[in-house]
């Protein structure tokens, strides 16, 4: 790899990296909301998680879809 492409990878890196944190921080501050408006709780939220932690995302939100759909 020359110089300058191993300069762009690292840029991009560097980019995904900021982007990253970015997301986490809006994921972590929309759950804050949840909790302080008393629409969900922190346990509940921690349990959403983990579900979507071991459950492929878009199965998982499928699911929760017909769910919805189910029930209104």
């Amino acid at each position: 790899m020359k110089a300058w492409e191993t300069v762009q990878s690292m840029g991009m890196l560097a980019d995904l990296k900021e982007q990253n944190y970015r997301t986490t921080l809006l994921a972590c501050a929309l759950a804050e909301l949840l909790i302080e408006k008393s629409i969900a709780t922190r346990e509940e939220i921690t349990e959403i998680a983990a579900r979507l932690e071991r459950a492929d995302f878009i199965e998982s939100f499928t699911a929760h879809e017909r769910n919805l759909s189910n029930n209104g």
